[in-house]
């Protein structure tokens, strides 16, 4: 049974969503639109697993069934669905705070969001300095990508607790991944900083792939 651990991940998220759907038979699910949108950040995604998979992370043999596992992709079926459910959880969260007027209005004081963001760029940059100098390159990598990202679309509510609720979302679901552990990592080529048993960077990683598919499921809808 414990090769099944991964999918039962895939069943907690499935689950939740049939939940909150039973509650609220309103509850709003997105589009086939929305996710032609942005299935260019998940094959970004994939793509990127796939080159590190291996090297900078690898998946415990013990908690992925041997019969999913795609040995050209040197990855778990698990892992690419991955890819699928977490980020329809998180834009059916969104889909459903836009549909609320007190959630389309933009935070109050938003410049000391921006300043914060920039404040928050400038450490970065001396980290991403730090990261390149021990060759952690996991930790550079997410760290150059948010530097570069831009973060205006979080001066909305709805995206602004969508941000945050990804990150309670990683706090639960990567602790589980990582506590078992289902996913290892290669200690070459990240930080040491852990919260709990997830590395620092994880939480990164979760905010890239919020950034990018608001991004590009929002940019242009009129909310």
């Amino acid at each position: 049974m414990d090769q099944f651990l991964y999918w039962a991940f895939h069943f907690i998220i499935i689950l939740s969503l049939t939940i909150s759907y039973a509650v609220y038979s309103k509850m709003k699910f997105p589009s086939l639109h929305t996710a032609q949108k942005v299935a260019p950040v998940l094959i970004f995604f994939v793509i990127w697993d796939f080159l590190v998979t291996g090297t900078w992370w690898h998946f415990n043999p013990d908690y992925v069934t041997s019969l999913t596992y795609i040995p050209q992709l040197r990855l778990p079926l698990e892992e690419i669905l991955f890819f699928i459910t977490v980020p329809f959880a998180i834009l059916t969260l969104v889909e459903n705070m836009l549909s609320k007027d007190w959630f389309l209005k933009q935070l109050s004081n938003t410049q000391y969001l921006t300043s914060i963001i920039g404040a928050v760029k400038l450490v970065l940059g001396v980290l991403l300095i730090l990261s390149v100098f021990n060759t952690w390159w996991y930790t550079a990598t997410v760290l150059l990508l948010l530097i570069v990202l831009d973060y205006n679309m979080l001066k909305k509510r709805s995206f602004f607790l969508g941000f945050v609720f990804t990150l309670g979302a990683t706090l639960i679901f990567n602790y589980y991944l990582t506590s078992i552990p289902i996913v290892l990592y290669n200690d070459m080529y990240k930080s040491s900083i852990l919260i709990g048993t997830i590395p620092i960077e994880d939480f990164g990683y979760a905010v890239i792939l919020y950034i990018l598919l608001i991004k590009r499921a929002y940019a242009t809808k009129k909310t």
